[in-house]
């Protein structure tokens, strides 16, 4: 669970511009499993109909919120 929840780097950025890399601390978060999970959307309008059927989930998971500190980006030259 935690490669879903625990992200301590963000990136950014634009095919063929610089690539912003930054650090984002947060505390540990609690992870619950999701159960009777219905999921309402229509996958086709959001990736077509070629990517559609590998957007069905088939699993959910609850995760408690947290503050979160972003520290400054650093530059990726593209």
């Amino acid at each position: 669970m935690e490669f879903l929840t625990v992200r301590h780097w963000g990136y950014n950025g634009e095919r063929g511009k610089d690539t912003l890399e930054y650090h984002v601390g947060h505390p540990r978060r609690n992870v619950w499993h999701a159960e009777n999970v219905h999921v309402d959307y229509n996958p086709e309008t959001l990736c077509g109909l070629e990517l559609a059927p590998q957007l069905k989930p088939i699993s959910a998971l609850i995760a408690d919120g947290s503050a979160v500190t972003i520290h400054w980006p650093n530059r990726i030259a593209a």
